[in-house]
């Protein structure tokens, strides 16, 4: 026999032995001294250490599907990396499965923290089938796969950190279209219905734009509506021909007719209705300015096929639940939101 397996054999001796004891050589090159590759002493009352004195020591693993295995009851970790240099772990794979993979039996699975307030908690990185690195994905085979961020305070994205070029904060659907984008600049793209309780327009007050804020609401509809208006000076028969925009009729129907003279009184009408991207007043008399207002229904191709409703039945499982439910009395537990919390 070889004196590898003579000194392999001492090394496991000394490995399962309740006395303090250094394993010296066990890779059998002829070497004998202390920290060689693995330190064991006083029954594991003292941390066991494997040095990297030599070139081919502390530094490689070579598993063939028997994996290394590190269990313990410790409440701090049971495998405890410290690190001055570079990476404290650093693991590669070179198949196309995990390059690694973390599972809790009921702690957290992965917890991170950065060095300070200039490093980040987590860093992606790598290539993926959408347009940049650093990708975070679920498990599309796990029927536990959304993906959900709950934070204490502020929960924020920042995009372009380098500042560099254009960002984008994107959404996919299932057949990798984007149904909603938002930019650096605030500009928000949305493909579908956008639904709000209120909505408000806010800018810095014209008169006093450092003190105040100018809000500005919306006016609702029960239907999708366009409209359009301005001011017509009658001609010297008391008419005059209003030009709306080329698209109007493409885009609209269903004309509703708004018309107020200013500066007098006069019988004004709708002489000719929308034709040919124009409609005529007549009736008043000759140089009075008429304010015109035109309503029209939406018509393109996406409200066809969206139809809308202006009452809704709630889904079985919204009903009971509440957008505002303090108003109706309710607690936030019946929050329609609260509802698809995990």
């Amino acid at each position: 026999m070889s004196k590898w397996f003579f000194r392999t054999v001492l090394a496991v001796l000394l490995f399962s032995g309740a006395v303090g004891a250094e394993v010296l050589d066990v890779n059998g090159d002829g070497i004998v001294g202390p920290e060689e590759a693995l330190e064991i002493s006083d029954q594991w009352r003292r941390q066991a250490k494997g040095a990297a004195d030599h070139d081919h020591l502390g530094q490689f693993w070579s598993l063939n599907n028997n994996p290394l295995t590190i269990s313990g009851s410790s409440t701090t970790g049971a495998f405890d990396v410290t690190n001055t240099g570079g990476y404290g772990i650093d693991v590669r794979s070179q198949s196309a499965a995990f390059g690694a993979f973390v599972s809790s039996q009921g702690g957290i699975g992965v917890w991170a923290k950065g060095g300070g307030d200039s490093q980040p908690d987590v860093m992606l990185g790598g290539s993926f089938n959408v347009d940049d690195n650093g990708v975070l994905a679920s498990d599309l085979d796990d029927v536990n796969s959304d993906l959900v961020f709950i934070s204490k305070d502020l929960l924020e994205i920042e995009l372009d950190a380098d500042n560099n070029d254009a960002s984008f904060f994107r959404v996919r659907n299932g057949a990798d279209t984007v149904v909603c984008q938002l930019d650096e600049a605030g500009n928000m793209n949305i493909a579908g219905q956008y639904q709000s309780t209120l909505k408000t327009t806010r800018v810095d007050h014209p008169l006093d734009p450092s003190g105040k804020y100018l809000n500005h609401f919306s006016v609702d509809s029960p239907q999708v509506l366009n409209l359009y208006n301005g001011n017509v000076t009658l001609d010297e028969k008391g008419e005059a021909v209003v030009d709306l925009p080329p698209y109007f009729e493409a885009y609209n129907t269903d004309y509703r007719y708004q018309l107020t003279c200013i500066g007098g009184f006069a019988p004004v009408f709708v002489a000719e209705e929308i034709r040919d991207g124009r409609f005529r007043i007549g009736g008043g008399k000759p140089g009075m300015k008429v304010s015109w207002e035109v309503t029209g229904v939406r018509q393109d191709p996406y409200v066809k096929a969206h139809p809308l409703s202006a009452e809704e039945d709630k889904a079985e499982e919204e009903k009971g639940r509440f957008l505002h439910p303090d108003l109706y009395g309710k607690g936030p537990d019946k929050s329609l939101y609260a509802g698809r919390e995990p």
